[in-house]
């Protein structure tokens, strides 16, 4: 099993001293694509540090900055390919594909979210999607070009420290299993083992859940209800799992809620996005109605102006 120390030490070795790895790659790029790089890299258009002191200047940069991300998304696929390999390397085909799929994805965030989702406004998602693009490359520059892989990914993202957002890598996780193939099924064993602690390097996170859950792939629902129903009274352990299932793919929601109303799990499913020090929970009747509500043919997918996103998002609240 591998010690906190030796994953410090290899990842130390692995470690590059630049933040701005990826900057010279950013610049061979097209006058069409270097400003979108530089955009996503945390620069503005032109490359330079952004300025936080003057407020007028920080607005223009602000409002330059959010005209390149959604021309990112107006991109040719093959345009958008190209920047990502540019940035990313052999990362890029699993990044374009969970771009496109997080278009399907719930479109708020934060533990005031609420299981909106519009995949036919790809505008809903932009924000969300930027944000986890930026996180990937948060890390991606911080090792050496090579390092950053998949399998990788599946295996280090808990010894990564506290500053790394495991759900975001999670999204792209997911993709590479949805994607199949060799390396999908080397992600997913890798996760799984995870689960249950025998893989040599690769830990139980957020990361985890958020692949398994939000992929399509049935083991992969049937291991993460396995896991809680094996939980019992380890709280981090429920939350880690129970915090992604508003945000999982529509059957496994669905698998999870039957599985809480057949084991009388509502009384534990805490509601932990309402505030850090309230709990509320999931009554039995809230879970029989978003069951229903699963059972209709027009819920997926679901449009931003719909009634049941409406009802989706109140159903799992606590009312007096």
């Amino acid at each position: 099993m591998l010690t906190p120390e030796m994953a410090k030490k290899q990842l130390d070795a692995w470690r590059v001293e630049s933040e701005d790895r990826l900057l010279p790659a950013a610049k061979e790029l097209p006058e069409k694509l270097r400003s979108i790089a530089y955009v996503v890299l945390g620069r503005d258009v032109k490359g330079e540090c952004l300025d936080f002191q003057d407020a007028e200047i920080k607005q223009r940069q602000a409002s330059a900055c959010e005209e390149q991300l959604a021309r990112l998304d107006r991109l040719l696929p093959k345009e958008r390919l190209r920047l990502f390999t540019a940035l990313l390397g052999d990362l890029a085909p699993t990044v374009e594909a969970a771009w496109q799929s997080l278009k399907k994805s719930t479109y708020q965030t934060g533990y005031a979210r609420k299981s909106f989702r519009a995949p036919d406004d790809p505008h809903a998602t932009l924000d969300l999607r930027t944000h986890w693009l930026k996180a990937l490359l948060a890390i991606v520059q911080q090792f050496q070009p090579g390092v950053v892989t998949l399998p990788w990914l599946a295996a280090w993202t808990p010894h990564l420290g506290y500053r790394v957002d495991q759900n975001e890598v999670g999204r792209l996780l997911a993709a590479a299993i949805d994607a199949g193939g060799p390396q999908g099924d080397e992600v997913f064993d890798i996760l799984c083992r995870s689960v249950t602690n025998e893989h040599e390097i690769g830990v139980m996170g957020r990361h985890v859940s958020r692949a398994l859950l939000t992929a399509a792939r049935s083991a992969g629902w049937e291991l993460m209800e396995k896991t809680l129903l094996a939980a019992q009274r380890q709280e981090g352990l429920r939350q880690v799992i129970l915090e992604t299932v508003d945000e999982a793919h529509p059957e496994a929601y669905r698998r999870m809620l039957r599985l809480i109303r057949d084991h009388d799990l509502a009384p534990l499913w805490p509601c932990l996005r309402s505030t850090a020090a309230a709990y509320s929970c999931l009554l039995p009747t809230t879970i029989r109605a978003r069951r229903r509500l699963f059972q209709k043919p027009s819920f997926w997918p679901v449009t931003q102006r719909s009634r049941i996103p409406r009802f989706w998002s109140n159903c799992g609240r606590r009312t007096a």
